[in-house]
């Protein structure tokens, strides 16, 4: 990093010096491309989005109104329509883009409270409004409670199994336990793929005791299994859910970030997020002149807090066109058994543990230490081990901890070219690490 001169000042540069500096930049910059970064819920750079990108680039304008993103505003409505369909939704279910799966979450919250109140558009908050979730719950919700202005005690955390999903027994209890405080229950926030162990709540269940509450389901990084006829039973009763996160960016490799906040609650996006003072952009005969809430939501900065913003959509758009439903299904029973692939291998290793039996893309594996030529249980050897193929520059890889604070590999199966003996070299390299390797300080990105 040392070349580089980052900092701004009075004068400028030459086209010529401009593109050296760019080429440092390029030559310094942390790359997503290769099959062994599985730092994030994405990896890799697929040709399909990369042409899809250069005309949204091209294009440079905003999803704000229908007169300034014409054909790209039909774009984004035929996307939410073939996802809903894809859940099983009514054609009345209704969608909106949003920059990525916090900001899904965010919406999901808002959309909720809007629907719970009729007084909320003039008055806000009600004091005593609760949410369930659990603790494999993604940290937007906290975020969004934050920044929504509804506080931390608003959240409430219902138990989880052995395997981390949701218990609808607990979230009964929770509920109940809420209401005999005074307290009114919210919504409930299930999660389709947490973001370490991969899991998926029971949706059915948790539908069924709801009793009426807006059940938001996160599926940022679970929801392609929409997609796979083998994996859509993961997603079994999201029909029966209100509202739905769904990252277009994370498996499915389309432009960062392309999310989508998805409901089944026709109206709810216009209730919660019209107002008045945009008539000087929002002009009813850009959607079609009748005026009317379908003409109206041609705008598309109507049903969203933004107003400027890229037509990320074009992107998982041009991949579904190209590939078809049947492609995207592919990528993840792709994924699937090459899964299965690396289990079988990680289980024949001594040195290996893994956690749980994978029910999705996420392997978490401990690495034990070696000692005396056999291997040991160590807290804290996977995450140095981590440390060192950062280091070595051989992959780049995340980490996180059990309940008593054993740390463990948390490989993400995401890059369209990943192939079972990529995995499979860097759990090899991690059971090659040796401690008297972990004795240099790692050096964070």
């Amino acid at each position: 990093m040392a070349e580089l001169e980052l900092s701004l000042g009075s004068s400028g540069m030459s086209d010529k010096e401009f593109q050296l500096l760019l080429n440092r930049l390029r030559g310094n910059r942390i790359s997503t491309d290769s099959p062994f970064f599985m730092n994030q819920l994405f990896s890799g750079v697929r040709p399909e989005i990369l042409a899809a990108e250069q005309l949204i680039s091209e294009s440079r304008t905003t999803m704000a109104t229908y007169e300034a993103s014409g054909p790209f505003t039909l774009i984004e409505l035929e996307t939410i329509r073939a996802l809903n369909a894809e859940i099983g939704w009514p054609e009345t279910a209704e969608g909106v883009v949003v920059p990525g799966g916090s900001a899904a979450n965010f919406m999901a919250i808002h959309c909720a409270r809007a629907n719970a109140s009729e007084d909320f558009r003039k008055w806000g908050n009600r004091p005593h409004w609760r949410i369930f979730s659990t603790r494999e719950a993604h940290y937007s919700l906290e975020k969004a409670v934050l920044a929504l202005g509804l506080g931390l005690e608003s959240l409430v955390t219902v138990d989880v199994d052995d395997q981390g999903r949701m218990s609808p027994r607990s979230l009964l209890e929770k509920i109940n336990e809420v209401k005999s405080e005074g307290h009114e229950p919210l919504m409930v926030i299930a999660t389709a793929g947490t973001t370490v162990l991969g899991q998926f709540d029971p949706i059915q269940e948790i539908c069924d005791v709801a009793q009426g509450l807006w059940v938001h389901v996160d599926g940022a990084w679970g929801g392609p299994a929409l997609f796979s006829p083998s994996a859509k039973p993961l997603l079994k009763g999201l029909e029966n859910a209100t509202s739905f996160t769904f990252d277009a960016h994370k498996l499915l490799g389309s432009d960062l970030t392309c999310s989508l906040f998805l409901t089944r609650h026709h109206g709810i996006l216009l209730d919660a997020n019209d107002v008045h003072g945009g008539e000087y952009l929002f002009h009813e005969s850009s959607g079609g002149g009748s005026g009317d809430v379908s003409s109206r939501e041609y705008d598309r900065g109507r049903v969203s807090w933004q107003c400027g913003r890229r037509p990320e959509i074009v992107s998982f758009w041009g991949l579904w066109k190209k590939l078809g439903t049947k492609g995207l299904g592919d990528i993840v029973d792709t994924k699937m058994e090459l899964r299965d692939h690396v289990v079988r291998w990680i289980e024949k290793q001594n040195g290996l543990k893994l956690l749980q039996d994978p029910p999705y893309l996420n392997i978490c594996v401990q690495v034990l230490k070696p000692q005396n030529g056999k291997f040991a249980s160590d807290k804290d050897w996977s995450r140095e081990v981590r440390n060192v193929l950062k280091r070595e520059n051989k992959a780049l890889v995340n980490f996180s901890t059990t309940e008593d604070g054993t740390t463990f590999l948390r490989l993400i199966l995401a890059h369209h070219e990943l192939r079972s003996d990529h995995v499979i070299q860097i759990l090899s390299w991690a059971l090659a690490v040796m401690p008297d390797a972990c004795d240099e300080t790692s050096t964070a990105i």
